[in-house]
């Protein structure tokens, strides 16, 4: 909780009041000083209630927060299945896919995924002959198990 504003009315809003005139928590210079002590005080009353729960009482007292989402809650999410976040596609290796979309949403030049994450070292060589390695130093390289 970083804004002294917003500090109280949380307080009061999970229940824990004495939190908000405790002087180790009362401005935000201490509430970071006494993160150790503060954040398992917090973390007892969080598990109390359902994430769903603590979102509908937060925002209404502008609290920023958010919900941490696993990769299952992730790819599920109305907000990144809107975007188009979540694409399959073909992969070399690995058969068909689902991934990470391109981030890169612009209208008249869309960013896109046409190929598959290269495996580890794939390219290593082609990458050294770009900076100017020969293909001596790049063996020697190799047998020195650097790549």
């Amino acid at each position: 909780m970083w804004r002294d504003a917003s500090w109280a009315p949380f307080c009061a809003t999970i229940g824990q009041p004495d939190l908000a005139t405790d002087p180790r928590f009362v401005t935000t210079a201490e509430r970071v000083t006494h993160r150790k002590e503060l954040e398992p005080l917090i973390e007892s009353v969080m598990a109390t209630r359902t994430v769903e729960e603590w979102m509908a009482a937060l925002s209404p007292i502008d609290v920023l927060c958010a919900p941490v989402n696993d990769y299952t809650q992730l790819v599920r999410h109305p907000a990144v299945l809107a975007t188009g976040m979540i694409v399959e596609q073909e992969h070399p290796r690995a058969g068909r896919i689902t991934t990470m979309a391109n981030p890169v949403k612009l209208e008249k030049t869309p960013g896109t995924i046409r190929t598959g994450a290269p495996a580890l070292g794939e390219h290593s060589r082609e990458i050294l002959q770009e900076t100017g390695l020969t293909s001596a130093e790049i063996n020697a390289l190799a047998a020195d198990g650097v790549i």
